[in-house]
């Protein structure tokens, strides 16, 4: 067969030339094929596919391929969809490649034909790319088909994301075709002889799409600019790159201001009513979109706005067309008398070394002035009675919300703003909830003193937080002097770092008779790697940490069993029949593990001589109100 620069004497047309460039630049610059990969071309049979599997089979020993398959999806749409597949099987065949085919069946349900039929092919796909053991699966969408997506976003009113239309690469799928436009592939086609098959539904003018291919896109080069193609391809090359911007921006407004604690989110909703409108949506779309798996379509962005919107006489509230929330939720909190039971507000950890103390909002009649309280609403927030300063655990109450696609709710609790699973409703597509199947809250509530299973607190600092069996977690800051004689003394401790191990049995048996607090475990960790929310909660379904002095990442339950079958974790002198054995809880800043309490401290936990403000974490026992062991 003839490859690139053997053109047996007679000089390449310049559209193969022209279109070999185009895809070698692409596959390079961009990094959508590479030597040594397996790589899979979807092959409809139509003029475009046929091209893309023709120049990629020429330039397989240029691009190093270690193998090149055919895919094909028959859609079963048409009577001749099965004559298709069988001629792009003899195409395969051929050129001797292996050739694969899948038939799909396309559900009539809420999408629409042709957004059911991309699903499906997609799918489709993606189980052939596994067969056959691809790396990428090449789709043949150009220039075209890109000005084509644009506009059809357009006027459906699409932003940023949107409007950047097809990305060059998206997990296994590459488009080395993207920046090609129609006429180089016609002329390559004729070029090298290629045949076809035509799909006839491509010109039926009910579908969007072929209207735009077929009027739109005629009536602008015709009458407005001869190179719109062009134009609009640069248009989602710009998008795409301001995107990937305001993705990263998006996500560190997450990290600071978002509180992601198994199936919910929240966030204040006055830090959300100071953002810019545009942080505004991108932060509730992203939020909603790391929950759900789904886009937040803007009508109802924008209603989830109206709805944390804070009650301004006299100021317009934000546009949330035909999404309404519900009539029978009662009045919006802030536009009247403050709900029943409803509690103080959780405070964010205290801002870094540096940063101005921000100002704790007024607490409701009968709050108490100090102390921990659960977010309104929060699962498992039955009352603990229990010696901690503070505390005021009541029942939560039915907030104002609105549903939202998916099976998931946005609702205004106090100065919360919740993203959460509807009550009884069925998650589609949704993120798993660790620890309790099938996203739903525990079936019994706790025994009186310890914690609702599988729930997750946010910790105020300085503050203390029941465990299990009497045991406490204490949290406090530790600045200047006391801050550089806790760091100096477990630099001097050796390569253990910030972790002390809990007190040998025979010493805490020798405590069992005092009823005053006693220290059972403690660590230290610098004010910079508390860099997000703190967060206690039992460890999710395949954590993993970086130990203190240790290679990589490990498995924080298998940090965990190892210290159990060791007995690290027995805390009194199991013997007497008497005291505690640790369970599994860690101590999160944001997304990272600081420390598997009472185990294992992070890397991100070491300590440096010029530290000045470290976070003191200690596992007590027989704490009291106010009460606290001394030293440091």
């Amino acid at each position: 067969m003839e490859r690139p620069g053997e053109a047996g004497g007679t000089a390449v047309p310049p559209a193969i030339r022209r279109l070999e460039e185009q895809v070698l630049l692409a596959a390079g610059r961009r990094r959508l094929l590479e030597a040594g990969q397996r790589v899979l071309v979807a092959v409809s049979g139509g003029r475009d596919s046929m091209v893309l599997l023709d120049v990629l089979d020429r330039l397989r020993p240029v691009l190093g391929l270690a193998a090149l398959g055919v895919a094909h999806v028959d859609h079963g749409l048409r009577p001749d969809s099965a004559g298709d597949a069988r001629w792009v099987e003899e195409q395969a065949a051929a050129r001797g490649l292996p050739f694969l085919c899948r038939r799909v069946h396309i559900r009539p349900g809420r999408r629409s034909l042709e957004e059911g039929a991309r699903l499906a092919r997609y799918r489709a796909l993606a189980a052939m790319a596994r067969q056959f053991g691809a790396q990428r699966v090449a789709l043949a969408h150009h220039a075209g088909d890109q000005a084509e997506t644009v506009l059809m976003r357009l006027l459906a009113g699409a932003g940023v994301r949107g409007l950047a239309g097809m990305p060059w690469r998206r997990g296994p799928f590459v488009r080395p075709l993207l920046a090609t436009e129609p006429a180089l592939l016609a002329a390559y086609a004729a070029a090298r002889g290629l045949g076809w098959r035509d799909d006839p539904s491509n010109q039926d003018l009910t579908f969007l799409r072929n209207r735009i291919r077929h009027r739109l896109l005629p009536l602008l080069e015709a009458e407005f600019n001869p190179r719109v193609v062009t134009a609009l391809g640069r248009v989602a090359a710009v998008l795409a790159a301001e995107g990937a911007l305001l993705r990263r921006r998006t996500r560190r407004l997450e990290g600071r201001l978002g509180y992601r604690l198994g199936p919910r989110w929240a966030c204040r909703v006055d830090d959300l009513a100071r953002l810019p409108v545009a942080d505004q949506r991108r932060l509730l779309q992203a939020a909603y979109h790391r929950l759900a798996r789904r886009p937040l379509p803007l009508a109802h962005c924008e209603a989830v706005r109206a709805l944390a919107a804070p009650a301004k006489e006299g100021e317009p509230r934000p546009w949330a067309p035909e999404v309404r929330p519900d009539a029978a939720a009662g009045p919006a909190v802030g536009q009247g008398a403050r709900p029943p039971g409803a509690v103080p507000s959780v405070e964010a950890p205290p801002p870094p070394p540096g940063a101005p103390p921000a100002e704790a909002p007024p607490a409701p009649p009968g709050a108490r002035p100090q102390g921990e309280a659960r977010p309104e609403g929060w699962p498992g927030s039955t009352p603990e009675p229990g010696p901690e300063a503070g505390r005021s655990f009541e029942a939560p109450v039915a907030g104002r919300g609105l549903d939202l696609p998916g099976g998931w709710r946005a609702r205004r609790q106090g100065s919360w703003l919740w993203l959460e699973p509807q009550a009884g409703g069925r998650l589609r597509a949704a993120t798993p909830v660790p620890g309790t199947p099938g996203g739903e809250e525990p079936a019994q509530a706790p025994a009186p003193g310890e914690p609702a299973p599988g729930t997750a607190r946010i910790l105020r600092v300085p503050g203390a937080w029941p465990l299990e069996s009497g045991l406490w977690l204490r949290a406090r800051w530790l600045e200047g002097d006391a801050a550089r004689q806790a760091v100096a003394r477990l630099l001097a401790a050796g390569p253990a770092g910030p972790h002390l191990p809990p007190y040998p049995e025979g010493r805490a048996a020798a405590h069992r008779a005092n009823p005053g607090p006693r220290f059972l475990a403690r660590v230290i960790c610098p004010a910079r790697a508390v860099q997000g929310p703190l967060i206690l909660r039992r460890p999710l379904p395949g954590e993993s940490m970086q130990p203190l002095g240790g290679k990589g990442h490990r498995s924080v339950e298998r940090i965990y069993r190892t210290a159990a079958r060791r007995g690290d974790l027995d805390l009194v002198d199991p013997a007497t029949g008497t005291g505690a054995r640790l369970g599994p809880w860690v101590v999160a800043a944001g997304r990272d593990v600081l420390w598997l309490v009472g185990v294992r401290a992070a890397e991100g936990c070491r300590v440096r001589p010029k530290d000045q403000r470290v976070l003191l974490l200690e596992v007590q026992a027989g704490l009291g109100p106010g009460g606290g062991p001394g030293g440091w």
